[in-house]
């Protein structure tokens, strides 16, 4: 055999078993001729929960029609997430009212973290995360005005 003719066989080789492709470090073979082949990634969706905390009244006395400066508006406060009477989750909710935790599927419970103040009064809430993605809540906070 003629050296020429091994070196193109040897690298017809080498050509046809390295035929493929490597992605994040996982080696898929060459599909057949006139196919295609795709690498399809799961999607992964963030579950939890988010919403914001209302306080409210802020007039002593409400009126008709409603002023627009006595509309509930929004509440910073520490909030604790449980489940099964174990806390999961603990944070602040921002200047704008607005807080958000993820949190894996389950059954979940939202309060106001202990604090000494009487007012205002955060009505805590159950609610449920779904592998849909993220569970809307308002807390609502009564002021103590009346």
């Amino acid at each position: 055999m003629n050296m020429y003719y091994r070196f193109f066989l040897f690298f017809s080789a080498v050509v046809l078993v390295g035929v493929g492709c490597a992605q994040n470090g996982k080696i898929f073979s060459s599909p057949g001729a006139g196919t295609h082949a795709a690498l399809v990634q799961p999607r992964v969706i963030a579950t939890g929960v988010r919403g914001l905390v209302l306080v409210g009244p802020s007039c002593p006395v409400e009126k008709m029609p409603p002023d627009g400066k006595c509309a509930p508006h929004p509440l910073e406060i520490a909030l604790v997430v449980s489940a099964d009477g174990k806390e999961v989750a603990r944070g602040m909710s921002g200047t704008d009212g607005r807080f958000s935790f993820t949190l894996a599927p389950g059954e979940y419970h939202i309060a106001p973290a202990k604090n000494s103040a009487i007012f205002p009064r955060v009505a805590s809430r159950d609610f449920v995360v779904t592998h849909a993605g993220f569970t809307e809540v308002t807390l609502e906070a009564d002021s103590g005005i009346r």
